[in-house]
């Protein structure tokens, strides 16, 4: 029972070393942030390895292991994931009359970097911090409820942290979305049992909201915002704060009778 609480333990400050590690030594290195990223997602990926062999876990613990049902979960998160995103941002252009337009030149190169360079890499540290090791052996030493808490407050004063708005009362409000994508995420992973489906709505989500379609001039997306008749976008923080919770409550309902409809199907 003393070594109840070693692997939790170790996973949580070999994380935080890793990453107050890759903020100071890379900064006062003067080495590319992108790649001290990369540093960090290969060091918390090799610290759940560690974590699940002090736990003397395998590999499905967190649903690791590449078998063709968890790769299919992941295929089942990519197209949930780009199908919501696209919804979410076009119910967002109703609210405030934004047109879309279909992109005459876009940059291909920088679409896929985006997802392989730039979104991958975060998304496998928080995925690994936040829906991971650690979460599944929260869960075990406490109950569901408790893990939620615990990990809804970690994750936004987290962001307060990674989006730098620690004492903007405002965009410190509208980055509590997160709890609501963690409790989004964490279902996913509970009811998949493999970390691969969080990976790929987390992943494919943000890609899709960020490199497919853009209002950035000029664009290098495949569709484009075109904001020039928009009304007031004084509110418009909100209403991506609001749409993005509804976006997230309507994955968890889709992911529900997924696997309600896949359950019924495995019944002899």
């Amino acid at each position: 029972m003393k070594f109840k609480y070693l692997s939790l333990t170790t996973f949580v400050s070999l994380s935080a070393i890793s990453f107050l590690s890759k903020d100071y030594f890379f900064a006062r290195l003067h080495i590319n942030t992108d790649l001290g990223t990369w540093v960090f997602a290969v060091s918390v990926f090799i610290i759940t390895l560690l974590c699940l062999w002090l736990d003397k876990q395998k590999l499905s613990y967190i649903g690791l292991n590449l078998s063709p049902k968890n790769l299919s979960y992941f295929i089942f998160g990519i197209f949930v994931a780009t199908i919501f995103a696209f919804f979410g941002i076009f119910l967002t252009g109703l609210t405030i009359h934004l047109n879309y337009g279909i992109n005459p030149k876009p940059d291909y190169l920088y679409i896929f970097k985006g997802l392989f360079s730039l979104i991958f890499p975060y998304i496998i540290i928080e995925e690994l911090l936040l829906r991971g090791f650690a979460y599944r052996k929260t869960i075990e030493l406490t109950n569901l409820t408790i893990a939620n808490s615990i990990f809804c407050v970690y994750v936004v004063v987290a962001h307060w942290f990674w989006w730098e708005v620690w004492g903007q009362p405002q965009r410190m409000f509208l980055a509590t979305i997160t709890a609501s994508g963690h409790l989004m995420l964490s279902y996913a992973f509970l009811k998949s049992q493999t970390i691969y489906l969080p990976i790929a709505l987390h992943l494919f989500g943000n890609w899709a909201a960020n490199y497919l379609i853009s209002s950035n001039i000029p664009s290098k997306s495949v569709f484009v915002i075109d904001a020039s008749q928009a009304i007031s976008r004084l509110y418009q923080p909100y209403i991506n704060w609001g749409v993005g919770i509804l976006v997230n409550l309507l994955t968890m309902i889709v992911v529900y009778f997924w696997f309600q409809i896949k359950h019924k199907q495995s019944r002899p």
